[in-house]
């Protein structure tokens, strides 16, 4: 039995009551609830042994290497790319197809982002502009998996491979995505993950760094507390008082609370990865051929995790309109990083993001839809673009 009908909100028809479908729902199990309590009226509220059980528990899950629970996706990020060793005037070739939050942390590190086109029909990075936006000053390539979709990632670690660039890829949309039947945590230098409140599973705020090089991992680890080495023998006198630190860090550890969140999360993906695939489903099948949409291209060598579904809709504005009218929340998804003023604030020549730019829109996929909600958004949507 699929989700219940929840109260009815405002604006729009629905089967003769008012109604709003959300284009994004956050969920928390009530299994985590009690634990949470507990750990709230615990002493480890901040740094504690959930922490380290999560890690675990997410690696033997997802097959990934080397997790690092951080504070936010955005945390990942910026600490992978202080692994890398970004710095001051160094490149990095990224998408403009993404939140702002994969690109900030590029300008954290004092270097510059670098705009590769799209792919029209993926949304994802098009590997030969990577290759033409290439210089002596690139350091390294961030992919985004656009709404959960892997990348095209041989293509970017071959080209990676010849000059020499370390591939961070933002897997943020892509918990449990896999590419030719790897999962994604396991292929690129660096994979990061997060658990913001609208993600498929959330601890709140939250991410993770997986980190493919043991040696890096360990860095990784000192880096997220300040660069100290927690493990390091100490004064017995003094404990955990009696340290050094040997490399400059930051405050990105997760807390105790949102790992226990994350725990229980954990045990409730299968069926929240399920719900997605089927209500994606039905969109591909019951809206595929339909004149006005073109639906992006399937991918069988890759598993899509569909934490957005995306399309093109011939008169989209028009079309975003009626949905609206009818209580169904549509987006563009993300705005083009490349016209953002911190980051140039410039149109710049992206022919294929230019034309995803004017004809994209986002429907509602999220675990709290029911089967009623999905007929209704493929009815509404088959209306509207008549």
């Amino acid at each position: 039995m699929k989700p219940s009908m929840s109260t009815q909100e405002n604006e729009g028809p629905f089967l003769g009551r008012k109604m709003k479908v959300n284009l994004f729902h956050p969920l928390i199990p009530e299994s985590a609830i009690g634990p949470v309590n507990e750990i709230l009226r615990s002493k480890w509220i901040g740094q504690g042994s959930n922490i380290a059980e999560f890690e675990k528990r997410f690696s033997e899950k997802f097959k990934t290497y080397n997790p690092v629970a951080v504070i936010t996706g955005t945390a990942a990020i910026h600490l992978s790319l202080v692994l890398a060793g970004i710095g001051p005037g160094d490149e990095v070739i990224t998408t403009p197809l993404t939140c702002p939050a994969t690109n900030h942390p590029i300008l954290y590190q004092f270097a510059r982002p670098v705009f590769a086109d799209i792919q029209y029909e993926t949304g994802n990075m098009d590997p030969e502009d990577v290759e033409r936006k290439i210089t002596p000053k690139t350091k390294a390539i961030m992919c985004v998996d656009y709404g959960g979709r892997p990348c095209d990632l041989d293509e970017i670690k071959e080209i990676a491979l010849r000059h020499n660039l370390q591939v961070i890829e933002d897997s943020a949309q892509a918990l449990g995505a896999e590419y030719k039947g790897t999962p994604i945590g396991r292929i690129a230098d660096y994979t990061c993950f997060s658990f913001q409140a609208l993600k498929i599973i959330t601890t709140i705020e939250g991410g993770m760094l997986c980190v493919k090089d043991p040696e890096k991992y360990k860095e990784a680890i000192r880096r997220r507390w300040y660069g100290v080495d927690r493990e390091a023998p100490k004064n017995p006198l003094f404990g955990n008082f009696d340290y050094d630190a040997t490399e400059i860090g930051y405050k990105y550890n997760m807390n105790n609370v949102a790992a226990t969140v994350g725990l229980e999360q954990l045990k409730s993906f299968d069926s929240l990865f399920s719900r997605k695939q089927e209500i994606a489903k039905r969109y591909n099948e019951e809206l595929g051929g339909v004149s006005g949409i073109t639906l992006f291209k399937q991918e069988k060598h890759k598993k899509n995790t569909y934490y957005l579904f995306p399309m093109h809709i011939r008169n989209r504005d028009k079309v975003a309109g009626k949905l609206m009218q009818k209580g169904i929340e549509v987006s563009v998804g993300h705005t083009r990083n490349d016209k953002l003023s911190v980051f140039g604030g410039k149109f710049l020549n992206l022919p294929n993001l230019t034309r995803f730019s004017e004809s994209v829109i986002c429907t509602p996929i999220h675990n709290k839809l029911t089967d009623e909600e999905v007929s209704y958004v493929i009815k509404s949507l088959k209306e509207a673009v008549k």
